[in-house]
């Protein structure tokens, strides 16, 4: 293959790549946040953004290397897929590093907009014991909440 003819199949494949990225666009920009679901899972299960997109990114990347060292066909995927997708988690990786102030900025103006659903429970409440704190009212912090916390460390590192 020629140099011109292998950047004529890069085009098409990195064309592939926007097309599906445009497709599934809802998934990767939920609220019309790029990342805004990694933001979400990050602060959910307690990890950083880059670990995040990193178990996204693996779970393509382990299926290929599986593939490639002829352990077991793609089933699930055909390799394309895999590739198009591995190649898509790495735009978003890259984008993270280049403009992930901008990003978080975005996430908090819509999660700001959301309404805050912290409120205390009474200590006959179930979930007042399963906290083991002391008699009173439990303070019970929302998901709104604790991701603009999240998003506010975020912007400190």
């Amino acid at each position: 293959m020629t140099p011109d003819a292998f950047i004529e199949f890069a085009s098409e494949f990195y064309g592939n790549c926007v097309a599906i990225m445009q497709a599934k666009n809802s998934d990767y920009s939920p609220d019309d946040v790029t990342l805004g679901e990694v933001l979400e899972t990050a602060c959910d299960l307690h990890i950083t953004v880059q670990q995040a997109l990193g178990v996204h990114l693996r779970k393509h990347w382990s299926a290929l290397v599986t593939h490639l060292d002829g352990k077991r066909p793609l089933r699930s995927e055909s390799v394309d897929n895999r590739l198009h997708d591995a190649a898509n988690y790495l735009a978003l990786v890259c984008l993270w590093e280049r403009a992930h102030t901008t990003v978080i900025d975005a996430m908090r103006g819509v999660v700001s907009a959301r309404p805050c659903e912290c409120h205390l429970h009474p200590p006959e409440d179930p979930l007042r014991a399963m906290s083991g704190g002391p008699p009173g009212l439990v303070l019970v912090v929302c998901r709104r909440c604790l991701l603009i916390g999240y998003l506010d460390l975020l912007s400190t590192l």
